[in-house]
Formats: C-alpha cells, structure tokens, sequence
C-alpha cells in the first residue's frame, strides 16, 4: 500500500510540475517567412498581432476557468472570464516567465523586503497635537468608523464571524444553524441563511425586525448586501460585502475601464468595470425592488446613514 501511495504522490507531483512549469505560449512564435520579420507589410504584421494575442487570451481564459471550475457558468461569469484572460494576456505579453519563474521572483523579492525592514534605522516620531476642535471632530469620525464597521462586518455572515470569535463563534450561533423553516425576514440566496442571520445578530446588537432585507446572492457582479434601522444613528444603513468568495475575485478582476453617463453633466469619465457594476446591481435592487421605500415607509424621519 506504502508503495501504491508513494507511486501516485510521485505521479501527481510530476503533473504539477509540468503545468507549473510548462509554458504553452512559449510555442506560439510568430511564423517569419524566409525573408524576416522587416519584409512584413503592415497588415501581415497585424494579422500576426492579432492571432498571438487571441492565443493567449485563449491559454488565460483556460487557466482561469481550471481555477475557478467551481463558479457558475451564466453570462456574467462568462465575461468576466474573457474581461479577466485580456488583462493578464495583456499583462503579461512582453514578459518571456512561466509561473514558476514569478513565485522565485516574488521569493527573492520578500526576502530583499526583510533585509532593507532589518537594517533601517527607526524613523522619528513627530508628534502633533490637534487643537480641540479638530479633535473633537476627529472623535466624532472614529466613533463613527466604529459603530458602522460593525454592519460591514456583519454582511460577510458567519465565516468572519467565526474568525473573529474562535472559541465562542460556533456555539452562539450554532442553534440558528440548526433553525429550518419560514422566517418572518426577507433573506436572499446563499447557503446556511440562519447561520448567517444568526451572526448579523451577534455582530450589530440588533433585534430580527430591525433589518429590512437582506441578499447573500452572491454571484460575478451581484453582491450580497443588507438594509437595516439603526435606531441609534436615526438612519438606515445599507452595508455590502467585500471580496470573499471567487466570484467577487472575478469582479475585481474585471479591471477594463467602464463609461460612466453622469446626470451632473460631467463629461468623459470612466470607472473599474466590475466595481461599476456591482454597484449599480446594489443600486437597482436598492431603488426598483423598493427596499429603500420600505425602509422609510418604516421610519420616515430616518436619513441614509453608512454603507
């Protein structure tokens, strides 16, 4: 038995290995005639571009789609895919390294990073005291930071929850876990709703008919969020979760530049793709599903509060 399992550790590594180091770009070289690459008139040099580039937007899309093979395969996940194989071709065109080559590269380059952090010399502290009104001002900021840091850890559920709270986490919400059935709230997609609900709870403090709605769909571009009173700021808190799971990676990923058609008049302006529309996705459920009327309808004197 001892030499079957050393057999197949010894097969999967040698796999490994040469997807790590093999490098199927490396056999994509351009097709000079005999004449050489300056007797190539312009469209034949284009053409030539073009087909270079395809093929390794190609190998990326494949390699992405390899790592993410757990994520769905809808529309959005499809352009995200391309969107994310034309960044890293692009990247990456003029660079002749296969991936072994880079994690060596970033190796040497954390080592360089400790030696130059072991031998500087500590700087200088200079301290400055802000007057009373600044600081007033600057406390008021940071209780503010504080009380709706709380929500945004809330909208990524229980695995922070559990994080953050090793030895307790399980136990305080280990009876919602096991909760089934109905629930008098609005949730959303997403697996282990009442484990998730139940440490929304345990992180705000807050009490199940405080919270308006709440989407753990978590999709490329489609966000989980939640909408909730809080009684103490007078406001309604809308949160959404950050990078967590592969199919916020792919969002982050979708780095091309995106137009924006501003009402204020302002001409020419662009934004990360991905980011742009996760928000508007947030935006349009927010506004056309009419959680932001139900939250006023609730409490009407209540003002928009952190996000």
């Amino acid at each position: 038995i001892a030499t079957v399992v050393i057999s197949w550790v010894i097969i999967v590594s040698t796999v490994v290995t040469i997807i790590i180091v093999f490098d199927p770009l490396g056999g994509k070289m351009a097709p000079y005639p005999s004449a050489g690459p300056n007797h190539l008139d312009s469209r034949e040099s284009s053409q030539l571009l073009n087909g270079l580039k395809t093929a390794a937007t190609s190998v990326w899309e494949t390699r992405i789609k390899l790592l993410c093979c757990c994520v769905g395969k809808d529309d959005h996940t499809r352009v995200a895919f391309s969107s994310t194989a034309e960044l890293f071709s692009t990247y990456f065109s003029d660079t002749d390294l296969v991936p072994s080559d880079i994690a060596a590269g970033l190796t040497l380059l954390h080592q360089q990073q400790d030696n130059i952090r072991n031998s500087q010399e500590p700087d200088e502290v200079i301290s400055h005291s802000p007057g009373p009104p600044q600081e007033a001002d600057l406390d008021t900021e940071l209780a503010n930071c504080h009380h709706y840091m709380q929500f945004a850890a809330a909208a990524y559920g229980w695995p922070l929850y559990v994080y953050r709270n090793p030895f307790t986490g399980l136990c305080k919400i280990g009876g919602d876990c096991c909760r089934s059935g109905t629930t008098d709230y609005d949730l959303v997609g997403g697996d282990r709703l009442h484990c998730h609900f139940g440490s929304i709870l345990h992180t705000t403090g807050l009490q199940y008919r405080d919270f308006i709605h709440i989407s753990f769909h978590d999709k490329v571009y489609e966000l989980p969020f939640l909408v909730a009173l809080d009684h103490r700021k007078e406001s309604v808190v809308v949160a959404v979760r950050g990078t967590m799971s592969l199919q916020d990676i792919l969002t982050d990923l979708s780095a091309e530049s995106e137009t924006l058609n501003l009402e204020c008049g302002v001409q020419d302006c662009s934004a990360h793709k991905g980011i742009s529309q996760a928000a508007r996705y947030v935006y349009q459920r927010l506004v056309n599903d009419g959680i932001l009327s139900q939250a006023f309808s609730i409490a009407p004197e209540y003002r928009l509060g952190g996000g």
